[in-house]
């Protein structure tokens, strides 16, 4: 479904990337996510560049646990998604 209308938004993306900062963090990681699924977000990253973490959470499931958790020290990692079909980002690219 398109979102664009001719003057507003309608409707949720597909993907919603966060990136965490100090200030936000508890509206980032609780609150958020909350609106995000009630709204029928797709997927919603949080990026946590302190941790070097990134959590993936899908439409599909229990949205208080992520689908996917990656973490820079765990070693080479690299997000996907299904709605994208061939991406492929880094763990590094995110860091970098």
């Amino acid at each position: 479904m398109a979102i664009l209308g001719e003057r507003f938004l309608r409707g949720a993306p597909d993907l919603a990337i966060e990136v965490v900062s100090p200030s936000t963090r508890q509206i980032d990681l609780r609150v958020k996510r909350r609106a995000y699924r009630k709204y029928g977000f797709g997927e919603y990253w949080i990026v946590d560049p302190a941790a070097e973490t990134v959590a993936v959470f899908r439409g599909e499931g229990d949205w208080l646990e992520p689908a996917l958790r990656l973490t820079r020290a765990g070693g080479p990692q690299a997000l996907s998604s299904p709605l994208f079909r061939g991406f492929l980002l880094t763990l590094d690219q995110v860091f970098a």
